[in-house]
């Protein structure tokens, strides 16, 4: 008896495997014709969110900030460039007090790194399309949790382990605008 439960149990397990991979296949495939097709219909906004970055300040059009994907594997996530060059010197040079508020948030209220710009695309989300390119790369999915930076994980006490372990490299900047835009609605109403 205990062998055709065994059976049935591997079975079981064969069945959610095939189907978890028809899934993640299917999830795969929908992910990369929705960027490719995103990208090509936001090209013009591509092009011009570009030129604007590199004549409002200098330095590069995009920036790779490094975190977190599933079980700590570290990815680098695209953004348009929205502070300037040189940040970590400005970061620094500010009084202690900024540094704490810096080092508990891991961002400023009043931020003076933040080009004028760079205020505007963080706002709007704008600052986010070139993760387009990560759902493209496999690095991000169009639904799915965000990647978490290395310094956020002690926040999570014990737990931060375990979210490592549960993380899936998913989000979106579509995802993150409409969260951003819920935030801004519930505060200003």
């Amino acid at each position: 008896m205990r062998n055709m439960e065994n059976l049935m149990d591997i079975k079981y397990l064969r069945k959610k495997e095939q189907s978890n991979y028809i899934y993640r296949f299917a999830k795969r495939c929908f992910d990369v014709i929705s960027s490719v097709a995103g990208i090509m219909l936001l090209s013009p906004l591509y092009l011009i969110i570009g030129i604007l970055v590199k004549l409002d300040s200098k330095g590069t059009i995009f920036f790779a900030h490094e975190r977190l994907g599933k079980d700590g594997k570290i990815i680098k996530i695209y953004k348009y460039r929205t502070i300037v060059t040189n940040a970590q010197q400005i970061l620094k040079d500010m009084p202690d007090l900024m540094k704490k508020e810096f080092e508990e948030n891991f961002k400023f209220e009043n931020d003076p790194r933040i080009t004028k710009l760079g205020k505007f695309l963080r706002e709007s989300s704008l600052d986010e399309l070139p993760q387009l390119m990560n759902i493209i790369k496999g690095d991000m999915s169009v639904v799915g949790p965000r990647p978490v930076i290395s310094r956020e994980i002690k926040k999570y006490g014990i737990y931060g382990d375990k979210l490592l372990c549960s993380l899936r490299k998913e989000d979106t900047p579509l995802r993150q605008m409409l969260r951003k835009q819920l935030v801004s609605v519930t505060i200003n109403s």
